[in-house]
C-alpha cells in the first residue's frame, strides 16, 4: 500500500504556486546552484530529491515542498544549522544534522524515515503521525509535541515532551524520559524515568535508574526497575501477565493496583493505596504479619496477596524443591520471563528448539526467575526444561517466538 500512497503523494504535490521539482545532479552544498538540475537554489515550497551527498552550511527553512532522500542520497552538515520543514519528508538514505524540526501543516504531510537519521542536538517532532521504520540517533534530545510511531530503532539521550510515542520497535536512552508512551516493543532506559504523560506497557521495559510514575502507567507486559520505584499517581498491573521487578525501594504515594506480580528487593513503603488482586512480594521483608510491608501507613485491599507467585519469594522461606515453571508471555517476539519456585538451592534450566538443539543452558541458584531475550533465535516453538543436579526432570514448558 505504501508505494501507491507515495505515488499519489507525488502526483498531488504541485499545488503551491511556483512549486517545482528539483533533483541533485552532483555532490555539493544545498545553497550552490550547480548542485541542482535547475541551476538554482531550491525554494521553500519546491519538491527536492537528494540523489547525492548534499551538505548544509546554513539553515534550511523548507516550506510545503517535499524533501526526499533515496537510498543512495544523503544530507550532511558539520555546521550548527537547523533543517526545518512543513512539507512531506521521506528519508531512505541518510541525514545527519545538528537540529531537525518536523512541523505540521494543514494537509497533514507524510513524514517517514526508512533510512538513518542522526541529530546531534535537538530533534523536534511537531508533526502528527511521523513514522520511523529505520534508525534514529539523537545524541542529545528528542522533543515531541504530538503522536509518532517507532517501528525501527531509536537511540536518544533525553526523550521529552507531551507527544506520545507508539513503540513497536526498540528504544534506548541514557538520560531523562519525560514523555508519554504506548509500548508494544522494547524500551531499555539507562537514566531517570518520570513519565509526564500516560504510558501503556505491553512489551518489555528495563530501566537502569529511578522510575517515577508521574502520570498513569498501565502494565500488561514486563517491567524491570534497577533503582527506586516511586508511585505518585497510579500504577496498574492490569493483567495476570503483568510482572514488575524492582531492584531497589518501592514507595507508594498514589495507587498501586491490578492483578499482576510486583517483586521488590529492598524496602516497601505504602503511604497510599494498594488494591486489587495484586501480588506484592518484598523478598527482604521485615514484617511478620500481613500486610507484609516494611512500612504501611496507607490502605491495603483485602484481596491483595503477598509472595504467592512463581517469580519471587522472601529470603526467609525455608528451602524447598522446585514445584512449578511459569513463563510469561509464552507467545511473542520476546523477551520471556521464566519463573521458578526456587527459594534456595539450584536447578539447571535448558531451552531447546524443535529439533532438540540446545539454544541456552543456565544454572539457577536462588534468583527464581530469569529473562530469555530470544533475539538471536529463529521464530518457532521452543521447549523449556528444568532438572535437578542429577539430571532428573522437574518441570517443562514451551514458548512460541514470533517475528
Amino acid at each position: 500500500m505504501r508505494p501507491l500512497f507515495l505515488f499519489a503523494l507525488f502526483a498531488g504535490l504541485s499545488t503551491v504556486q511556483g512549486q517545482q521539482f528539483i533533483a541533485s545532479v552532483t555532490d555539493g552544498p544545498w545553497h550552490d546552484p550547480t548542485t541542482w538540475d535547475c541551476s538554482c537554489i531550491p525554494g521553500p515550497d519546491d519538491n527536492v530529491s537528494v540523489f547525492h551527498e548534499v551538505s548544509i552550511g546554513q539553515d534550511v527553512l523548507h516550506g510545503l515542498g517535499l524533501i526526499y532522500v533515496p537510498v543512495a542520497g544523503s544530507i550532511v552538515s558539520s555546521a550548527q544549522v537547523l533543517l526545518r520543514t512543513s512539507g512531506p519528508f521521506d528519508v531512505r538514505g541518510s541525514l545527519e544534522v545538528p537540529r531537525l524540526t518536523l512541523l505540521d501543516a494543514p494537509l497533514e504531510p507524510l513524514g517517514v524515515n526508512f533510512g538513518t537519521v542522526q541529530v546531534t542536538q535537538q530533534f523536534r517532532i511537531a508533526r502528527d503521525q511521523f513514522e520511523n521504520i529505520g534508525i534514529i540517533q539523537a545524541s542529545d534530545t528528542l522533543f515531541s509535541t504530538t503522536t509518532w510511531t517507532n517501528e525501527g530503532t531509536v537511540s536518544v539521550n533525553d526523550l521529552v515532551g507531551a507527544g506520545q510515542v507508539f513503540n513497536n520497535g526498540v528504544i534506548t536512552g541514557t538520560g531523562q524520559f519525560r514523555g508519554a508512551c504506548f509500548n508494544e516493543g522494547s524500551i531499555e532506559w539507562m537514566g531517570t524515568w518520570d513519565n509526564l504523560g500516560g504510558c501503556y506497557l505491553s512489551g518489555s521495559v528495563v530501566i537502569d535508574g529511578p522510575m517515577t510514575v508521574g502520570n498513569g502507567v498501565e502494565l500488561v507486559g514486563s517491567l524491570e526497575v534497577n533503582g527506586e520505584l516511586l508511585v505518585q499517581t497510579t500504577l496498574d498491573l492490569d493483567a495476570d501477565t503483568a510482572y514488575a521487578e524492582v531492584n531497589g525501594d518501592l514507595t507508594v504515594l498514589g495507587t498501586l493496583q491490578g492483578s499482576g506480580v510486583l517483586c521488590v528487593s529492598d524496602t516497601t513503603n505504602n503511604l497510599g493505596t494498594i488494591t486489587g488482586t495484586l501480588d506484592v512480594c518484598d523478598i527482604t521483608r521485615t514484617a511478620t504479619m500481613a500486610p507484609f510491608l516494611d512500612l504501611n501507613a496507607g490502605t491495603v485491599g483485602p484481596d491483595v496477596v503477598f509472595c504467592d507467585n512463581p517469580f519471587c519469594a522472601p529470603n526467609t522461606v525455608p528451602e524447598e524443591e522446585v514445584s512449578a515453571l511459569h513463563i510469561a508471555p509464552n507467545v511473542g517476539p520476546g523477551p520471556f520471563r521464566i519463573g521458578l519456585m526456587v527459594p534456595s538451592g539450584s536447578v539447571e534450566l535448558e531451552i531447546m528448539d524443535a529439533l532438540g538443539r540446545s539454544v541456552q543452558r543456565s544454572v539457577i541458584r536462588g534468583e527464581r526467575a530469569l529473562t530469555w531475550d530470544a533475539s538471536g533465535v529463529d521464530p518457532g516453538r521452543y521447549l523449556v526444561f528444568t532438572r535437578n543436579a542429577d539430571g532428573t526432570l522437574i518441570a517443562s514448558g514451551a514458548v512460541v517466538v514470533l517475528r
